[in-house]
């Protein structure tokens, strides 16, 4: 069975590679093997509530940035894309400085130690391209009374807001799509109980994970209201920007973190 250990070293590995695409290569196993841990973890636990035995689910606090830095709306963001691929949900404080996951243990291990790898390089690329200035040619669409909507230069925080909205979104996809790999694959291997037993395959064992914790944050959570996220200016998907982002959400080479605070102490901005 694969374990989060093994996940946690194929994240290391990342860090040790100048490779694009081997860096690519290992989120994408990491989060395989997360998956295919998750679905084996989930059939277990399937069998344990039918002997009268549970897995229970845990909630757990985790630090994202200082108060009043722009880039926390982004590393929640972040969190929240990485979180939905592994069955998590979570809470955000009002003023973006952390999170609380609801999930099983081992899926938010999973999601800390790919938030802790992945928040870092986020943050460092975007400044990294502001510092180049490419983002100056960028415009966006703004209201203007008496000429509509109209293309105005992108400021600064908008240049570094579409980098980011667009890491996340490719990192999102990625995981997204390592989880239907990992499902897919252990229905063909036939690895996990549900699926030997003919009760719907990998698929319908996650889907009753996901119910549990769904149950366990009615329970447990007392939060009102919805998080909104960042709600400023950003340019589109055309842009040096959006595109720069994007690039380095697919590169995503990864590095190790120094702890939970470690993305919130960078420059953020």
């Amino acid at each position: 069975m694969p374990t989060i250990d093994t996940v946690a070293a194929l994240l290391a590995k990342a860090e040790r590679t100048d490779n694009a695409d081997e860096a690519d290569a290992y989120l994408a196993k990491a989060q395989h093997l997360a998956t295919l841990h998750a679905i084996d973890l989930a059939a277990l636990a399937a069998a344990a509530r039918g002997e009268g035995r549970a897995t229970t689910p845990v909630q757990r606090t985790i630090r994202v940035g200082e108060p009043r830095r722009h880039a926390n709306s982004h590393l929640v963001a972040l969190f929240s894309a990485i979180a939905r691929p592994n069955d998590v949900l979570i809470d955000v404080a009002r003023n973006s400085t952390y999170v609380i996951a609801y999930g099983l243990p081992d899926d938010v291990d999973t999601c800390e130690s790919i938030w802790l790898a992945s928040a870092p390089r986020m943050v460092e690329s975007a400044n990294w391209w502001m510092r180049s200035k490419r983002w100056q040619h960028d415009t966006t669409v703004s209201y203007q009374p008496g000429r509509g909507y109209v293309e105005v230069p992108l400021t600064a925080r908008a240049a570094k807001a579409t980098f980011m909205i667009a890491f996340i979104q490719r990192v999102g996809e990625r995981l997204a799509s390592a989880r239907s790999e990992a499902i897919r694959d252990a229905d063909a291997a036939s690895t996990n109980a549900a699926a030997a037993n003919g009760d719907g395959g990998a698929a319908l064992v996650l889907v009753a994970k996901a119910d549990q914790v769904r149950s366990f944050y009615r329970d447990s959570s007392s939060a009102s209201g919805s998080w909104r996220g960042y709600s400023g200016s950003y340019a589109g998907a055309d842009s040096s920007s959006a595109r720069a982002g994007d690039a380095a959400g697919r590169a995503a080479r990864l590095r190790a973190s120094k702890g939970i605070s470690a993305a919130g102490a960078l420059e953020a901005g």
